[in-house]
This record gives C-alpha cells, sequence and structure tokens, in this order.
C-alpha cells in the first residue's frame, strides 16, 4: 500500500487528484504495478536478511522485550544456547510480518532462520532444544558444508 498512497499523494501535489481517483481502470493498474514491485522488493530483503547472519529470528518485539510468549520462549531457548543471532520486529513493520509469512510459507511467528534455511517457530524450536537437535544444528551454523 505504501506505493499506491505515495501515488495518491503525488498526485495531489500536482493537482490531478480527479483524473488519478476517478478512473478505476488506473487504479487497479498502479494497485498490480505497485503490488507486483513492491512483493518483489520485499522477498528480495528478506532473502537479504535471512543470509545476514548463521541464525536470524523474526519476532513479535525485541529480545530485551518480547511482546508475545511464543517469542518470548524462542528468545529464552537461543540465549539457552548461547546463540547469537539477528532480530527483526515484526511489529514495527507490518510488511515484513505479512511478507516473511509468504517467503516462508508458514502462517505464525515467531520464525527462526538458520544457514538461511526456515528451521520453524516455537513449538519446532522447542522440540528441537529439548532433542538435543537445536544444539547440533547450532554448532554446525555458519560452517561451509561440502
Amino acid at each position: 500500500m505504501n506505493c499506491l498512497n505515495n501515488l495518491y499523494r503525488a498526485s495531489r501535489l500536482i493537482n490531478s487528484k480527479s483524473v488519478f481517483t476517478d478512473s478505476l481502470i488506473v487504479r487497479s493498474s498502479v494497485r498490480r504495478f505497485c503490488s507486483a514491485s513492491t512483493q518483489e522488493q520485499l522477498m528480495a530483503k528478506i532473502k537479504q536478511q535471512v543470509t545476514e547472519s548463521p541464525v536470524v529470528l523474526y519476532m513479535k518485539g525485541t529480545p530485551e522485550q518480547p511482546q508475545c510468549g511464543f517469542s518470548n520462549t524462542v528468545v529464552r531457548i537461543l540465549e539457552a544456547e548461547g546463540a547469537t543471532y539477528t532480530s527483526h520486529n515484526v511489529l514495527a513493520d507490518s510488511d515484513l510480518r505479512e511478507g516473511i509469512k509468504t517467503f516462508s510459507n508458514w502462517p505464525t511467528l515467531p520464525q527462526v532462520y538458520i544457514d538461511g534455511e526456515f528451521v520453524g517457530g516455537a513449538d519446532i524450536m522447542m522440540n528441537m532444544y529439548k532433542s538435543g537437535e537445536l544444539e547440533t544444528l547450532l554448532k554446525n551454523s555458519g560452517k561451509n558444508k561440502n
């Protein structure tokens, strides 16, 4: 919607509001264009983020102040494992909040990525933590695999 809002604001600045808003064809074309280009940019941004460090967490809130119990659980698990990670607060960016769900094809948050691969949310992380699988995965993260 940011693209569409920016175009609308620009149309007001050049005093062509009626041309912009009166044409359903123009509005739907602009909406499709904005949605496609914005979505592609968002997916590229997320792809870059999930590979920026070995462990990446998308969560509600921050590690210092989680805003949901599930995010808090994942933060505590990562802390218990001594993991160094990058976090992204999805509450600060509604496009990111919806985009990460599309990117992973997973409907809930938090989401953890290790070495650019989606691992799971709170339940999966808890199961992996309890089984010791997470410890092994984290020890091997960031290493070149042959």
